[in-house]
């Protein structure tokens, strides 16, 4: 590894990690190899070979010789953690940032249909500033990964893929409600009571399609709790004009919580009521 040879004239050595980063960086004099560790950083953890190759080609495979990039473990890493935060911070001109972007987004795109690579291609879109292209595959991603993604990664996808829904506009409803809905939610788990709270009120002003009214208005009656049991019911009852046309789990949940809602004021036979009704739907 590299040593440091202390001497009257030398200069002290660095602090710390990052600034052996900092100091490390700044002596990759060539463009294409900083641009390659720039990449790296901007693509993040997971990224594959085949990924770097495209956005860096032979820059990639030097950066590799020089030991700037460690390929020991599978995949493509920076040979120091702190190069990552430090590569990325070194983007000065927006101009140029979007355009790794773009660049990184194109070469994920030729990864697959995989929700975590479309993930990724929504993220590196949005990034560059193509929130109209960003939208599918962030939905595709949310959709595809809302069950399964930790709470913190869900909000920040949700997140993402409702601000690109609300940049698009009309077109992207379908995609917006189930970004709120599944926002609202990681709100919530995550103890942002207000903020899951504020979302359910502004999905309850939207117009929606009865499956999502259907989603919406439960979800909000939950979080809001048995203080607001008395006025939750006609708002229930008022969606039993669609069972028909719900699918079966929302026909149960819409059952479910109907119960729920009369077991909070005590009116427990017609609980009873529902929660058979729900298991008949389910």
């Amino acid at each position: 590894g590299r040593r440091w040879v202390l001497a009257p004239e030398a200069p002290p050595p660095p602090a710390d990690a990052t600034a052996f980063a900092q100091a490390r960086l700044s002596e990759v004099k060539d463009p294409a190899r900083l641009r390659a560790l720039r990449l790296l950083a901007l693509s993040g953890p997971g990224t594959p070979e085949s990924v770097m190759n495209r956005v860096a080609g032979e820059a990639f495979d030097q950066s590799v010789v020089d030991g700037l990039i460690d390929l020991s473990r599978g995949l493509p890493a920076p040979d120091m953690p702190e190069f990552v935060d430090v590569a990325g911070a070194s983007i000065k001109d927006p101009t140029e940032r979007s355009e790794l972007h773009r660049a990184l987004a194109e070469a994920w795109a030729l990864e697959g249909d995989d929700p975590r690579t479309q993930a990724r291609v929504g993220r590196h879109r949005f990034a560059c500033g193509d929130r109209v292209g960003a939208l599918e595959p962030l939905d595709l991603a949310l959709r595809g990964l809302h069950q399964t993604l930790p709470v913190p990664e869900l909000r920040a996808l949700a997140t993402q893929t409702l601000n690109a829904a609300n940049a698009v506009g009309h077109p992207a409803d379908k995609a917006w409600t189930h970004a709120a809905l599944v926002l609202a939610d990681a709100r919530w788990r995550q103890g942002h009571q207000a903020g899951a709270r504020t979302l359910d009120q502004t999905l309850m002003a939207t117009p929606l399609r009865p499956a999502a009214r259907v989603r919406a208005t439960c979800a909000a009656i939950r979080r809001a709790g048995a203080e607001a049991a008395v006025r939750a019911l006609p708002g229930l009852q008022a969606l039993e004009v669609h069972l028909p046309e719900l699918p079966a789990h929302f026909r149960a949940e819409l059952r479910t919580t109907t119960a729920l809602v009369r077991a909070w004021t005590l009116d427990n036979e017609g609980a009873l009521a529902d929660l058979h009704d729900a298991l008949a739907s389910s």
